[in-house]
């Protein structure tokens, strides 16, 4: 439920940075490095489940897992870019 959060959060702030050039709430590196944790934790857990029995479903998370990671740095890449570029643009003005 957390990763699902994050994920859910994390896309409306890019979606506010490409409608309005500025989003509402940045993340700071050291709670993306919280956010970055709460998927490792989950596949962790998830992996060693007795409900997951066969290879494949141990595939299919893995998969979904690297999935929610990419999500969670390309829309951390995005902001940080935001960010600085309205940081420099404001000092150059």
């Amino acid at each position: 439920m957390v990763t699902i959060y994050l994920i859910v959060d994390r896309v409306f702030e890019v979606l506010l940075i490409l409608t309005n050039g500025v989003a509402y709430h940045y993340f700071e590196p050291q709670v993306y490095g919280l956010a970055f944790l709460a998927p490792i934790f989950c596949f962790l857990f998830s992996f060693s489940s007795s409900f997951i029995k066969s290879d494949g479903d141990k595939h299919k998370w893995f998969y979904a897992y690297c999935i929610e990671l990419y999500i969670l740095a390309v829309c951390m890449l995005i902001e940080w870019i935001n960010k600085n570029g309205l940081v420099w643009y404001f000092t150059i003005t």
